[in-house]
């Protein structure tokens, strides 16, 4: 299937092929498992490969790199961090992968909780999205409350009327107000990691966080809770002489182009060989303001199970 992304003012267009599988997935170079070890790899549109053709994508050139596995890209745009959940919950048991990569990226938090505004956002392009947070239980340890399908709501002549629309924000606003606080998304953040890390050891897979951009603001917590994980090769606002971006699809959109999933590729399969050898991959201690994990347990350093 071609799609299409126009700037007609400019009179410039981007036509990419997209191809998908009998389960929905986009294409890899293999798409048959014949019984190899399986790599699932989860995330939204940077993991998709948004506005690149199939051959482009990270998900596809680590296949290439690795024919003696099965690499799934389970990407989906516009996906939350609790779709990815939800995703890997319907599917880890059917695929049995050995190791699972989580495409990551902190500019996901907001839609997993859906504020306020996020939701005003997919209301404008007609779509609803579930969503979750993490809260306190009386016991002192976290729940992750999971909410049903909900939409921005919209008051009578709202269009017509100023005021009625102003009316209309603070009222989503107050409604979705715990949603919208940084302490939420952070901790619903962190909770979901955590869910996604033990959904994976109990199916026997190895679970690995990889960045997408140079922004590692959970490296902390992602050291201390002693998660696999790897930082961004690349910073998505590089630019050249003239102020052309290096890495992103400009300008038709800011997605990684096809040079920054190669460099995710790249520094992704040997990552990969290491995970399959020995199940672990850890920055160098002291990389990125890091530090060497201590021996506390997950239960002890965040009470969520």
């Amino acid at each position: 299937m071609t799609n299409s992304f126009a700037i007609p003012r400019k009179k410039m267009r981007l036509d990419y092929t997209v191809s998908t599988d009998v389960s929905g997935r986009r294409v890899t170079a293999d798409s048959e498992n014949g019984g190899k070890p399986v790599i699932s790899i989860y995330g939204c549109s940077n993991t998709f490969g948004w506005g690149l053709d199939d051959e482009a994508t990270y998900p596809w050139l680590v296949q290439a790199a690795l024919p003696e596995h099965t690499v799934l890209n389970y990407g989906v745009s516009g996906y939350s961090l609790y779709q990815v959940l939800l995703s890997m919950e319907r599917t880890l048991e059917r695929d049995k992968p050995k190791v699972v990569v989580l495409g990551f990226s902190p500019g996901l938090e907001a839609r997993s909780v859906s504020d306020h505004h996020y939701l005003r956002i997919l209301s404008e392009e007609g779509a609803v999205a579930p969503s979750c947070l993490s809260v306190v239980r009386r016991n002192g340890k976290r729940t992750l409350k999971r909410f049903p399908l909900e939409a921005y709501k919209y008051l009578p002549l709202s269009g017509s009327s100023p005021l009625i629309k102003l009316v209309e924000r603070g009222l989503n606003r107050l409604f979705y107000k715990r949603r919208g606080r940084e302490d939420a998304r952070r901790m619903t953040t962190e909770h979901l990691l955590l869910m996604m890390s033990n959904l994976c050891k109990k199916h026997g897979a190895v679970f690995h966080v990889q960045y997408l951009v140079a922004n590692t603001g959970y490296r902390d917590f992602l050291h201390t809770a002693g998660f696999n994980w790897a930082p961004g090769p690349l910073d998505l606002d590089l630019c050249d002489a003239a102020g052309n971006y290096l890495y992103r699809l400009s300008p038709f959109d800011g997605h990684p182009n096809a040079t920054a999933n190669r460099e995710y590729a790249d520094t992704l399969t040997p990552i990969l060989h290491q995970l399959m050898e020995s199940g672990s991959y850890k920055p160098e201690p002291g990389a990125l303001g890091t530090s060497k994990r201590d021996d506390a347990t997950e239960s002890a350093i965040y009470p969520v199970f």
